[in-house]
């Protein structure tokens, strides 16, 4: 047991040093272009879902960025951890040399930036959860129609010449 927690591990350290520097890039896109990404891929939902089962996936992604990001104090934490005090509680600083007003803004969009990209992902990952359900029917339908067409062949009850008339008939 200890041998398969120590070869995952590399696989889990490469995985973080990856997406890691990643996401902070993603946080610092501006926001309307995650906006706009975001808007592009409700449309591509409604097209291929409908309106209403596209506005539950929107909604049920909303619901758990907000609970990911705001109900579990992430973004608070992030927000008093890389802000600094003077910032958080009057909007600005008195630092007028390096690190302005401005900086500590773009600071906090980046963190605003970083609960939009996640909304962003559970969009897709619960628009991808309904393809993978029509995937999974599909699946099965071809995996039952195969096994039949092999029990059939092993009866010597068909050939390949009539499988390609099948559909025809």
């Amino acid at each position: 047991m200890s041998e398969e927690t120590g070869k995952s591990r590399p696989f889990l350290v490469a995985a973080v040093i990856i997406f890691t520097p990643l996401v902070f890039i993603l946080s610092v896109v501006s926001k309307g272009t995650i906006e706009g990404s975001i808007k592009t891929e409700l449309g591509y939902m409604i097209e291929t879902y409908g309106y209403q089962p596209t506005e539950a996936i929107y909604n049920k992604a909303v619901d758990s960025s907000e609970l990911l990001m705001e109900g579990s104090g992430l973004l608070g934490g992030l927000r008093k951890l890389l802000l600094p005090e003077e910032y958080f509680q009057y909007g600005g600083v008195g630092d007028t040399t390096f690190f302005t007003t401005s900086f500590w803004s773009q600071v906090d969009e980046a963190i605003d930036n970083l609960s939009l990209n996640v909304e962003y992902f559970l969009l897709r990952l619960y628009g991808l959860s309904v393809w993978l359900i029509l995937s999974a029917v599909i699946l099965v339908a071809a995996v039952f129609s195969g096994y039949m067409v092999r029990e059939i062949k092993k009866q010597g009850g068909l050939n390949t010449r009539h499988l390609f008339v099948m559909d025809l008939l």
